[in-house]
């Protein structure tokens, strides 16, 4: 008899069970990708965190159930060793005889082995079927989730390095933009407009735009940074002799200069004038300008890095995410597989459990008491109180070994009670010890209880020898019958009696002895007295004799 119990997981919706990504392109042309459920990726991207606690807490579920599980197989496994050794130590049908207690004993007995045996493979069932699998996808995880915790952190180093390169850079960007607004304003204020100076710097940017760039981003972005510091060297040096050139041409050289050499004019010549020093501000804003712009080219291109690299650390993070998704999908589902069959396999053994108690049940209802005292009172009886009379308990000796009371099997004697009438001298002459081989023979049912012979019929030899060669010729098909034919004209024939109407009876016939020993007392008194008023008027010795006679308390018993 097994039961079963339906526990599956609930199916999913069919709209989760037909999931397809969708890219959908808006009016700018641009792609967007889109799922239109729940899912650890697209909606706990920034709760990594919470994913983590929530992973690790399922797999320490996963660990109190495996530790559970083993404890319990663990428990079942003593208690169906210790089942099975109670029940080879204990042989408690061995010593009962009667025929229904030691039939229900002994099935008794057979369930503890039975149910150890039950017990053993639950354990086995729980050890194969339901702690396996959990501890083989508990130690899966746990790897899994080790490798992803390393897979974050070397995420998280590069994102990190890509960030901490994007500051130093955009700090040396931020440093070069000052100096050009400084010296952008110090043009201004030499009285240089702000479109001269973009004019000229416009033309320089220009000439750098038709260089081409390389494909690859690094490459690009360092190609960009030498070639905008190249060609803030070469401007440098352009304004520079530029200037010198327009100094030089500013400068006419005076004719006398060869022939006075005055020293005067010498540092007059060396000395810039107020418009060469106007230019060489200019200069000096559009070099810091370009320097800054070629600042900016290298941060934008680490910033194109960066924001492609935190986009790939975005998608790497909802992989992660979706693994660990996965994680605790195929946690929870194997729970409740295996937790499904431990419900099983319980359920099972307690039901068949329960119909083998039944079993045993149906055997101990079926014990029959009265039969049982009935066989052993019938088999082991070996003397027939009705038919004792006082002498014979009084000539057995009182047993040391065998029981305190020695049934007279055999005619030789033991005890023997002497006459009661005085010596004679012929016992005397003859040397012979008066006994009274006849002694007291009241029967013994007026001293103490005895069962009744009246409605047990007697049996012949002659019948029982004639009903055992018939039981022996007949078919094995109807001895079950004959047997129980047997046992019911038995019961019917004998019948025992409860212990507290035994004691009931016994209590009765000790007050009726003691009240016919009181009368008898009382009568003994009364002759006494009689006796000793005769004895004194001078009455006649036959007054006498019948008055010891009647003094008799054995007599008196026997006349009352």
């Amino acid at each position: 008899m097994i039961l079963s119990y339906e526990l599956s997981i609930p199916p999913m919706d069919p709209e989760v069970d037909g999931l397809d990504m969708k890219a959908n392109c808006n009016d700018s042309g641009q792609t967007s990708f889109t799922i239109p459920n729940l899912s650890f990726a697209t909606d706990l991207l920034y709760n990594l965190t919470d994913v983590q606690t929530y992973c690790d807490n399922g797999i320490a579920t996963q660990q109190n159930v495996i530790s559970l599980l083993k404890s319990r197989i663990n428990l079942e496994k003593i208690y169906s060793t210790e089942l099975a050794k109670i029940a080879d130590q204990g042989h408690i049908e061995n010593t009962e005889h009667g025929p229904s207690m030691k039939n229900a004993l002994g099935t008794l007995r057979a369930q503890y082995l039975n149910t150890s045996v039950q017990h053993q493979i639950f354990a086995k069932n729980l050890q194969e079927d339901v702690l396996e699998p959990i501890s083989q996808l508990f130690i899966h995880h746990g790897r899994k989730t080790q490798n992803l915790v390393k897979l974050i952190g070397n995420l998280r180093k590069q994102v990190k390095l890509q960030e901490e390169q994007y500051k130093k850079v955009f700090a040396g960007f931020e440093k070069q933009f000052r100096e050009a607004c400084v010296a952008f304003s110090s043009a201004m204020d030499a009285g240089f407009s702000s479109t001269l100076i973009q004019e000229q710097y416009q033309h320089q940017l220009e000439g750098t735009k038709h260089t081409a760039l390389p494909l690859d981003k690094s490459q690009r972005h360092s190609h960009s940074m030498q070639q905008a510091i190249h060609e803030g060297d070469q401007e440098h040096v352009s304004v520079e002799k530029k200037s010198e050139c327009d100094l030089n041409s500013e400068r006419p050289r005076s004719r006398h200069f060869t022939s006075s050499h005055n020293g005067h004019n010498v540092v007059n010549w060396l000395l810039s004038s107020e418009q060469q020093r106007k230019k060489m501000m200019c200069a000096n804003a559009i070099k810091t300008l370009q320097t800054a712009e070629a600042a900016r080219v290298s941060c934008h291109a680490l910033w194109d890095m960066l924001e492609n690299g935190k986009l790939d650390m975005l998608r790497s993070m909802q992989s992660i995410l979706t693994e660990y998704q996965q994680i605790s999908e195929h946690r929870i589902s194997n729970l409740a597989i295996n937790l499904r069959k431990h419900v099983v396999f319980e359920s099972s053994m307690l039901a068949n459990e329960q119909y083998d108690w039944q079993m045993v049940a149906v055997k101990i209802e079926n014990v029959d008491f009265e039969g049982d005292m009935r066989d052993f009172i019938l088999n082991s009886a070996r003397v027939n109180l009705s038919e004792m009379t006082v002498n014979d308990i009084c000539n057995t000796m009182i047993s040391k070994t065998d029981g305190m009371i020695r049934a007279p099997t055999s005619m030789r004697k033991n005890l023997f009670p002497v006459r009661k009438c005085p010596l004679q001298i012929s016992d005397l002459a003859t040397r012979r010890v008066p006994i009274d081989f006849q002694a007291n023979q009241k029967p013994l049912a007026s001293s103490i209880v005895v069962r009744a012979l009246d409605n047990a019929p007697k049996k012949t030899e002659t019948e029982d020898s004639a009903k055992e060669v018939l039981s022996h010729s007949e078919p094995s098909a109807s001895c079950g019958a004959t047997n129980t034919a047997n046992d019911t004209a038995r019961k019917s024939l004998h019948r025992v009696c409860l212990a507290r109407d035994v004691a009931r009876v016994l209590l009765g016939v000790h007050d009726a002895l003691i009240q016919l020993s009181t009368t008898a007392s009382i009568s003994t008194l009364d002759a006494a007295t009689l006796v000793e008023s005769q004895s004194n008027s001078g009455s006649s010795p036959a007054v006498s004799d019948r008055s010891s006679e009647s003094g008799d308390p054995d007599e008196s018993i026997d006349t009352h």
